[in-house]
């Protein structure tokens, strides 16, 4: 399978937001530790702004920081993950999941992209 790549981010005063014009998606906030996480990693890169988020669920995409994800729990709608590489972190993916995979994912390897 090939990378999704989210693109259109930014950060509000509540949450980083992505557009995705194809299906529609406008500011679909992340929410329920996924702006958390994405901060830290942005803290830990000294980074001031996200440029892509890369995931793909077989191997790493290509990107300057790379973490896994292992599913905890997916009811069909919200899917909640665990980070290791920070703190076993846990994050939920809310069902715009599917619009990019037809069933929540064990692992997702994951690569942002910033400066």
């Amino acid at each position: 399978m090939s990378y999704v790549t989210i693109t259109n981010l930014r950060r509000t005063p509540y949450a980083w937001v992505y557009s995705d014009y194809e299906l529609g998606v406008l500011d679909e906030p992340f929410v329920l530790g996924t702006s958390e996480l994405i901060d830290a990693i942005m803290a830990d890169q000294n980074w001031h702004t996200l440029e892509r988020i890369l995931v793909d669920t077989e191997d790493y995409p290509p990107g300057e920081v790379t973490i896994t994800a292992d599913l905890i729990l997916s009811d069909g709608g919200w899917s909640r993950y665990v980070c290791s590489e920070y703190e076993d972190h846990e994050f939920n993916l809310c069902p715009h999941l599917f619009d990019y995979f037809e069933e929540a994912p064990k692992k997702l390897y994951i690569a942002l992209e910033g400066y």
